[in-house]
């Protein structure tokens, strides 16, 4: 592991999603999303509900993170909830179900392989993406270090996305959750449910293509 990504898991662990049980998180944003949209009000009862922080006067760089996830007014309770369980509390089984739940629709127990590449786009996004953006840019000696992990990270967003379908999919077309318990759990060389483990992935992912 490099020091840059160790610099990034230390602050992901400091941050207030880390804090969050994904089940609890889950409840408490479909009690109030609407078409996976919460207004800035919704988002405020459900921080307080599950206990983490918006506003922080002391880290400008996790307000960043958090209007990240805002879009026309909004923010996507999709994206976000992703990111409370990529980031959160909880087993590997658990955070793999509620993935899947997330992602699933009208608990058809079935997902398919272009929901399966809308999943891999969504949690790398926030792995590569959003979850930096809690790091601090005091620290002039890690900043240039983790900015150049991070460019290498991002040039190799879109084929570590595809690499993680295909290995998600594992050569099927649709995935039940049992399925995509299996094939998640024995993505090669990664945890992914966690963003650390995704960057893992992308990492790897970069080095096979170059061979």
């Amino acid at each position: 592991m490099t020091s840059a990504e160790k610099y990034m898991r230390k602050w992901e662990t400091e941050c207030s999603f880390a804090q969050v049980e994904g089940r609890e998180a889950d409840i408490g944003l479909r009690r109030y999303a609407l078409d996976w949209k919460l207004t800035p009000d919704q988002l405020t009862k459900i921080a307080s509900d599950l206990g983490f922080s918006l506003k922080n006067n002391k880290a400008a760089q996790h307000r960043h993170f958090i209007r990240s996830f805002q879009q026309a007014g909004f923010y996507s309770a999709q994206e976000m909830l992703v990111a409370l369980v990529l980031l959160g509390k909880g087993l590997q089984t658990v955070k793999l179900e509620l993935l899947f739940e997330i992602f699933e629709k009208q608990s058809a127990n079935l997902i398919s392989a272009p929901t399966i590449r809308r999943m891999a786009s969504v949690m790398l996004k926030v792995a590569i993406l959003k979850a930096p953006l809690l790091i601090p840019s005091s620290n002039l000696a890690m900043a240039a270090e983790v900015s150049n992990y991070l460019n290498t990270l991002k040039i190799g967003l879109s084929k570590a996305t595809s690499a993680l379908a295909e290995a998600l999919l594992d050569r099927r077309t649709t995935l039940t959750l049992e399925e995509f318990k299996v094939t998640a759990a024995n993505v090669r060389m990664a945890d992914v449910t966690t963003c650390g483990g995704l960057r893992d992935f992308a990492i790897s992912a970069s080095l096979r293509q170059r061979k």
